[in-house]
């Protein structure tokens, strides 16, 4: 656990350090919460990395967003007896979201679509948010690609959009999966959780 006290030794920090998830009190000098957001999803290593807003308590207990990559709001506890119960809450979110990124090492043919180019990549592992593919072009971060591949034993081929979130050195990038629908999404889910031990 790392505590950072102020935007800018945390915006630093996060730019330089891999975090299974970032908690931050909106209430701090100088925060933006959209500024705050954006370095993070713009890093390296915490494009995908869940952030939660602790906020101050509400008629809710907290609003849930499932989609990747969107800040959650969860209010304080305000008193001795709320603490284990929020304590709770984070384990809990914590293990939903290493469920949610567990990569399945899968090598499959990828073809991906830039612009009016269509280039061949090699999948290493895959997730619910995203792929490792290994590729003999020189992607840069940031860049979108529409990707096309099979999943499994499945004869449908996924199809998803995908945004470059790492580069892994010459001829490995990761991408996250980027407006992937609910059913697909679910379609990775399940080959990842057959072939993966049952995490709890």
């Amino acid at each position: 656990m790392t505590l950072l006290e102020t935007p800018e030794l945390a915006g630093r920090s996060v730019r330089e350090n891999r975090f299974e998830a970032i908690f931050v009190d909106p209430s701090i000098a100088n925060f933006s919460r959209q500024g705050f957001t954006r370095v993070v999803r713009l890093s390296p290593f915490n494009s995908q990395t869940p952030i939660v807003l602790i906020s101050t308590p509400y008629a809710e207990k907290y609003v849930k967003f499932d989609d990747p990559g969107v800040v959650t709001v969860m209010a304080k506890p305000s008193s001795a007896d709320d603490l284990l119960p929020y304590l709770e809450d984070i384990k809990r979110r914590l293990r939903a979201d290493r469920r949610k990124n567990r990569r399945l090492p899968y090598r499959t043919g990828v073809n991906c679509l830039q612009g009016g180019r269509r280039l061949k990549a090699t999948s290493v592992n895959i997730s619910t948010t995203g792929i490792l593919l290994e590729m003999s072009w020189a992607p840069k971060f940031g860049e979108e690609l529409e990707l096309h591949f099979q999943l499994g034993e499945d004869e449908r081929s996924l199809n998803a959009r995908a945004r470059v979130v790492r580069i892994e050195g010459p001829g490995r990038a990761a991408l996250g999966f980027h407006s992937l629908p609910a059913f697909d999404r679910e379609r990775v889910r399940r080959l990842v959780e057959a072939h993966l031990p049952a995490l709890r």
